[in-house]
């Protein structure tokens, strides 16, 4: 199974893929994208404030793993990558 296979199936969204890597035929996440779909689908996430459920300086990796799973911020991870 495809990364961006994985992908949709734990978040339940496709990833956001940066336009500049479709170019050269990469799937790599465009991080900011990424940030915004995260707080429209996991309820209690403000990414402009860094909170999740009220507790402060959340990251998004921190949201990924306490909400997905540590599988997802692998897959999250991985497909950041330029190589």
């Amino acid at each position: 199974m495809k990364e961006s296979e994985k992908f949709k199936r734990i978040f339940g969204f496709n990833p956001p893929i940066d336009r500049t890597a479709i170019l050269i035929g990469k799937s790599v996440i465009n991080i900011i994208e990424f940030d915004r779909l995260l707080e429209k689908y996991t309820p209690g996430y403000n990414k402009d404030e860094c909170t999740y459920n009220g507790k402060k300086n959340y990251s998004v990796e921190m949201v990924v793993n306490e909400v997905y799973g540590k599988s997802a911020v692998e897959i999250v991870r991985k497909m950041m990558k330029w190589t």
